[in-house]
């Protein structure tokens, strides 16, 4: 949300304002400004080749969706997440992503699907 992200000389750190500018859109309701935000993010990851990050864009994408009430869209960019954190070694992100896809089950009453999830918590919103 900087007026210029070009200005960051340095990738990865161009990559993180932009993650944390779809953050700050997530949680003020701002999600046509968040999905824009996080596929510049997202693009920006997988220009550099960088799992992680590509993953974090993806996570924050399907909680844009999820914010949007567009379960389905959510359940898929939370799998994609998911399947990157999880190449990328990362089973401390994949877990909250886990949780996460589990709500998104819930919500969706695929329940078997949900009770797969082993970190789903009785909660109303994706946190993570």
């Amino acid at each position: 949300m900087l007026q210029d992200e070009a200005a960051i000389d340095h990738l990865p750190i161009r990559c993180r304002s932009i993650s944390s500018a779809v953050t700050h859109c997530w949680r003020w309701g701002a999600t046509t400004r968040g999905a824009v935000e996080g596929d510049a993010a997202l693009t920006l990851a997988d220009r550099l080749g960088d799992l992680t990050m590509s993953a974090e864009s993806l996570n924050l994408l399907g909680r844009v969706a999820y914010r949007r009430g567009d379960l389905e869209t959510a359940r898929d960019l939370y799998e994609q997440s998911l399947a990157l954190h999880r190449r990328a070694g990362d089973e401390i992100s994949a877990a909250f992503v886990r949780n996460n896809l589990g709500l998104i089950h819930k919500n969706l009453c695929e329940w078997d699907a949900a009770a797969s999830q082993p970190e789903v918590r009785a909660r109303e919103s994706p946190a993570h």
